[in-house]
């Protein structure tokens, strides 16, 4: 009887050790497709989401799960060397966030986006709508420059910007 509860409680304290993934990685945000359902996003992704979020008027759930870059740690006297670009051990840092947001009748997913997607989509609106007023009025919109264009960024293509190469 002692061994049939000492091998009961080792096999109860034996599972509850077992880990659970807390981050995914990009790879595997890669193969995410819209339309997809909650259970298959979590399975795919190999984690649960870390938050959620409700938005009642849209209709919209919004799932937010943690994600890390992955690089390579190669030393030093190795970098310079044909060893050096296939070596190394495989690291993860700089965890984000990523926002699934799933239509909460159908249960499908809509899209997802990144916390640099979005750091870098507030810049690319900003110089679509200076695009859009051009459009409208090139005449007007020629002394004029946007915001984003001002300062040195990728998407405003450096010093002076994309849109003041584009006025000249």
């Amino acid at each position: 009887m002692r061994t049939i509860l000492l091998l009961f409680t080792l096999a109860i304290i034996g599972s509850s050790c077992r880990t659970v993934p807390y981050y995914t990685t990009v790879k595997k945000m890669t193969q995410i497709r819209t339309g997809m359902k909650l259970d298959a996003v979590n399975s795919t992704l190999g984690i649960s989401p870390h938050d959620y979020y409700l938005d009642v008027n849209n209709g919209k759930k919004i799932m937010v799960y943690k994600y890390k870059h992955r690089y390579h740690k190669v030393l030093k006297m190795e970098v310079s060397k044909e060893r050096g670009l296939a070596g190394g051990s495989p690291r993860f840092r700089k965890a984000n966030n990523a926002y699934f947001v799933f239509d909460q009748n159908s249960g499908k997913l809509d899209g997802f986006i990144t916390d640099l997607g979005r750091k870098q989509g507030e810049e690319i609106l900003k110089d679509e709508n200076y695009l859009r007023l051009f459009l409208d009025d090139p005449e007007k919109m020629r002394g004029l420059t946007s915001k984003s264009s001002k300062k040195s960024s990728p998407s405003s293509g450096g010093k002076g910007g994309f849109f003041k190469k584009f006025l000249k």
